[in-house]
């Protein structure tokens, strides 16, 4: 029983991994397509990382400053990979970026998190072939 769940974790951590390496290689490519994985590694990391800034460096560099310029500045710099990601994440499940377009909206924002949870199409779309996690 502690074999199976002890691989079973490894096995999930390097799909973690793998989903995040391929959001930081592909952090500029917005034509292809992206897992469910992929996409949800990779923004979580993300937020991570700047909750991570937010957290303690920019008290630390700037002490008393509820601006938070650090964590500002690493944010606006991961826009545009996290953008790329979620609109690969839309390709996988066969639908274009101008669906982000409804994100402003209260209406359009459950469908979006549908979008980002429903498993892409199996089959090659006009974005290209599925991609496979390892």
């Amino acid at each position: 029983m502690w074999k199976n769940l002890v691989s079973r974790i490894k096995k999930f951590n390097e799909s973690l991994n793998w989903a995040t390496k391929q959001g930081v290689i592909n952090a500029f490519n917005f034509k292809s397509r992206a897992t469910r994985m992929e996409y949800w590694a990779f923004s979580f990391n993300l937020t991570f990382v700047v909750k991570l800034i937010e957290r303690f460096l920019d008290p630390y560099f700037f002490p008393g400053n509820e601006w938070e310029p650090l964590s500002f500045a690493v944010s606006i710099i991961l826009l545009v990979p996290l953008l790329s990601v979620t609109i690969r994440r839309l390709h996988d499940t066969n639908r274009s970026a101008w669906w982000l377009l409804l994100y402003p909206t209260l209406i359009g924002i459950p469908f979006l998190i549908y979008f980002f949870c429903v498993k892409g199409s199996n089959e090659k779309n006009k974005y290209g072939l599925p991609r496979k996690n390892v």
